[in-house]
């Protein structure tokens, strides 16, 4: 029987090929997606995933380019419109590293080559996943500078902490990156009718 965990990585990796790729490529490009998630199978793909952060990769045939990407798709109940933030694990109860420090080590030594996703896409849609909500691509470089320069802060004005029973999550709305001049290109799904 499958776990809890293993179905949400499932539905999510199927919301982000079905609702959240069509609507964000167009604004980076476009071209094929390679998800790891749902190759987990293999040692190179749970690398990707675990120690750099890559859930995917989009391939441009035309140039004969490709780059990573992180992604999150968060389900919501009916009646709820996206939450517009892009969320980072901060922090664990446990000390375990978390995605943040892992990738801000990453970025600090990019002269090393270490990996880490050149963007990071984070969607919201209803639950289950049948039409999207929201969805915000930006820069993983210029999303962790912003969560550095404010993650000791704590008012919605920059960003925000969100504690759950094993962590710490940092949460940055989208339109404060855009009032403070980080690019994040933001699609909006349809409403969803009761």
């Amino acid at each position: 029987m499958e776990s809890e965990w293993k179905k949400d990585l499932r539905t999510s990796t199927e919301a982000f090929q079905r609702l959240v790729w069509p609507a964000v490529s167009p604004l980076i490009q476009g071209g094929r997606l390679i998800v790891c998630e749902s190759n987990m199978s293999t040692d190179l793909h749970r690398a990707l995933d675990m120690h750099a952060g890559i859930d995917a990769w989009q391939v441009n045939e035309s140039n004969g380019r490709m780059r990573g990407i992180a992604s999150r798709v968060q389900f919501l109940p009916p009646a709820v419109c996206g939450w517009d933030t892009f969320t980072i694990r901060h922090s664990r109860v446990s000390g375990t590293k978390t995605e943040f420090q892992k990738r801000c080590e990453a970025a600090d030594q990019a002269t090393e080559g270490w990996l880490l996703p050149h963007l990071t896409i984070q969607a919201y849609t209803d639950k289950p996943p049948l039409a999207l909500l929201s969805a915000a691509v930006v820069k993983t470089t210029d999303l962790l500078i912003y969560a550095r320069k404010h993650e000791h802060e704590n008012s919605r004005t920059t960003i925000y902490r969100k504690s759950t029973h094993n962590a710490i999550f940092l949460v940055i709305p989208w339109q404060n990156l855009l009032r403070d001049g980080v690019w994040v290109g933001v699609v909006r799904g349809e409403p969803i009718s009761s």
